[in-house]
């Protein structure tokens, strides 16, 4: 099992209240540095792009 950092499980949290489910944009309680939080999920296939029309 792959364990997530407190920034990923925080991201993820977060998204998992959200209607549309999309980690972005962040929880305002996290700083810039999140980005890289949410560069390793998407790396790892733990989250996904999808296409805004």
């Amino acid at each position: 099992m792959t364990k997530l950092s407190d920034t990923q499980s925080l991201i993820l949290s977060a998204a998992a209240q959200r209607e549309d489910r999309n980690v972005l944009p962040r929880p305002g309680s996290l700083s810039g540095g999140a980005a890289t939080g949410v560069g390793a999920l998407l790396s790892r296939g733990r989250v996904y792009r999808i296409a805004r029309i």
